[in-house]
């Protein structure tokens, strides 16, 4: 059905209903037209379902857009998921966490489940943060075991700082209290096995 201009002036009545009037360009309208001009036979054949095309459509809010700017970000989009698809499908990416990462979420977006596929990376991401963390506390409390056997007090506090900061990011992790709690474990240690030389107060 045509779009229908309605406009109501002067009405006192208590209820009024409005049955079969479309404002503005439809998702289906949209989707048709970009079908029409050819702009869907790559994505069916790479296998992105069309109920995804009707989400992507959707989710563009046709109705306050005109119809040819309305085709050009259905097409965008497309074009977009398309990659995202074709990009978890090859894994090129040489670590095998992203690429069972990309792997599921071009399935997930394959479905129609953007949101889904936004949640997967943001796991990834906090998980490779996480490993990260880890990877850089162990280098550097190994790094302060080495600075201790170069007898060298002042490098042993940097990196003292740097693991303080890595659980608490701060300009000044000196200044914290988890810092002065670990170089004086460490200090404590020391003197307990004869290096007392080697850890002078703070």
């Amino acid at each position: 059905m045509p779009n229908t201009g309605v406009e109501l002036t002067g009405v006192h009545a208590q209820t009024i209903n409005i049955h079969d009037i479309t404002v503005g360009t439809t998702a289906e309208e949209v989707v048709a037209a970009l079908e029409a001009r050819g702009g869907l036979h790559a994505s069916e054949l790479i296998g992105l379902q069309r109920r995804t095309i009707f989400g992507l459509a959707n989710r563009l809010k046709p109705d306050v857009l005109d119809i040819e700017q309305a085709i050009t970000e259905l097409e965008r989009a497309v074009e977009v998921a398309l990659d995202v698809i074709g990009r978890g499908e090859r894994a090129t990416n040489d670590d095998a966490f992203v690429n069972e990462v990309m792997a599921q979420v071009a399935e997930k977006v394959r479905n129609d489940d953007f949101d889904g596929g936004a949640g997967s990376i943001d796991e990834a991401l906090a998980k490779l943060d996480a490993r990260h963390r880890r990877s850089q506390v162990a280098l550097m409390e190994e790094g302060i075991k080495v600075d201790t056997l170069r007898r060298d007090v002042v490098a042993v506090a940097r990196r003292t700082e740097a693991l303080v900061a890595v659980e608490q990011p701060t300009e000044r992790p000196a200044w914290l209290r988890a810092f002065r709690e670990q170089y004086d474990a460490l200090c404590e240690d020391g003197k307990k096995k004869g290096s007392t030389s080697l850890w002078p107060s703070l």
